[in-house]
């Protein structure tokens, strides 16, 4: 379904994970790209992931509470 706050966004290919985000809700996402030390942390508009993920899945994880 569609992400809620605090959701965690994995990004797969070919099944398998190849990036992790947190959703923050009104349709952002906080991340850091990249593990160089370079990279920044940024927030991205949800609707807009498929051009940063290119032929990735997007996959919801949400913690039961």
């Amino acid at each position: 379904g569609d992400p809620k706050t605090r959701d965690v966004l994995i990004f797969e290919k070919n099944e398998v994970p190849v990036h992790a985000a947190y959703y923050l809700g009104s349709g952002l996402y906080f991340e850091k790209p990249g593990q160089d030390f370079y990279e920044p942390y940024r927030v991205e508009k949800l609707d807009e992931w498929s051009v940063a993920w290119p032929g990735s899945k997007l996959t919801v994880w949400r913690r039961m509470e």
